[in-house]
């Protein structure tokens, strides 16, 4: 004996659209929270302060489309970053100076940072 079983969804677009909001709000919290987590590990290598504190930041240029990242501009950045081979990087200012200092975010001890501190701000914001 077949049973026929019927059924209405409505989608609350409202909600939808003030979730999406949330979690954009909480998508450039977590890139500001990421940054500060950055200046505190001293890590980032260091001689007159401006790669760290001018030209490191968050871009939350579209964080409306949900789009945030921490971005290091100039050649300065790039030559540490990706070709430190021949550099001798000071630890004087920084002691934890290094050339790939994003790493411990991506594959590190920092790695569920970004995950973590999102669910955190997620979570205050929902309750």
């Amino acid at each position: 004996m077949a049973s026929q079983v019927s059924s209405k969804i409505e989608i609350n677009k409202q909600f939808c659209k003030e979730l999406e909001d949330i979690c954009n709000q909480c998508l450039g919290l977590t890139a500001e929270a990421t940054m500060t987590e950055l200046d505190n590990m001293d890590i980032i290598p260091k001689l007159s302060g401006d790669l760290e504190s001018i030209y490191t930041e968050p871009n939350l240029d579209n964080v409306d489309q949900g789009e945030a990242f921490i971005e290091s501009s100039g050649p300065y950045a790039r030559k540490i970053y990706y070709n430190s081979t021949d550099m001798n990087i000071s630890q004087a200012k920084n002691k934890n100076a290094q050339d790939h200092y994003y790493q411990p975010f991506i594959d590190g001890n920092k790695a569920s940072f970004v995950e973590d501190t999102f669910k955190t701000f997620l979570n205050k914001q929902l309750k």
